[in-house]
């Protein structure tokens, strides 16, 4: 039924010549997933850039989705937004390092950068202060 839904959205309300706009939101989605993916330097992703491992898949649609029914102001049933929420949790899992997902026949390493840290490396100490404003 979600594969139904999505190929109806793709002809709705498309004026003359407006392009489908799946073509522009999946291909971002995709990169998103995808990067979520290789936030985890464990995982990998497949070579081709637009395949999302086999179990991601029907979250990706629903991710799709959503700004499907938006662009034509419909709202999400409640079972719709009960399955994105999970699919925005599985991004979560994936950028806190608590998923792994199967590694694709094809597997590249990720062209991403990690997540680097801060250090400190000085500290001044404060000159002026709210006591010494105070009264002025």
């Amino acid at each position: 039924m979600l594969a139904e839904q999505l190929d109806a959205l793709r002809q709705e309300a498309l004026a003359p010549g407006q392009a489908d706009p799946f073509t522009a939101i999946a291909p971002a989605v995709i990169a998103k997933v995808r990067a979520f993916i290789a936030s985890n330097p464990e995982n990998q992703v497949d070579s081709n850039e637009a395949t999302v491992p086999p179990e991601l898949k029907l979250d990706v649609c629903y991710i799709i989705l959503a700004p499907m029914m938006i662009r034509l102001s419909q709202p999400l049933s409640v079972d719709q937004q009960k399955q994105l929420d999970i699919a925005h949790s599985t991004l979560v899992a994936l950028r806190e390092k608590k998923l792994l997902v199967s590694t694709p026949t094809d597997a590249v390493t990720p062209d991403v950068q990690g997540a680097g840290s801060v250090e400190l490396a000085s500290s001044t100490t404060r000159q002026i202060t709210r006591e010494k404003l105070d009264g002025l």
